[in-house]
């Protein structure tokens, strides 16, 4: 997490290992992934943007009603469908 939401590796594993019970893996096939990559080397993402267009790929995947992130404009090159699931959560008392 960036910035003021940086928690340590050791209370990260923590968070998910409290939620793991709740949590449902979602991959992409490898034609998925490929397309994607495609699409971001036409689009000029590089880097660490490309975790995010996975994740917002993977949300679109299952259906999702909502992608929290406190990045909002990192997602907003993604496109509409991704875009209109984008929400920041609230702040969380203890996470820095």
């Amino acid at each position: 997490m960036p910035g003021k939401y940086r928690v340590s590796a050791e209370r990260a594993r923590l968070f998910i290992a409290t939620l793991r019970g709740q949590l449902r893996v979602i991959a992409l096939m490898e034609d998925e992934y490929f397309d994607l990559i495609d699409e971001c080397a036409a689009a000029g993402i590089v880097g660490g943007s490309i975790y995010d267009a996975v994740h917002g790929r993977c949300a679109l995947k299952i259906g999702a009603e909502v992608l929290l992130t406190w990045n909002q404009r990192d997602f907003a090159r993604f496109g509409d469908a991704i875009t209109r699931l984008v929400k920041t959560p609230p702040e969380l008392e203890g996470v820095a």
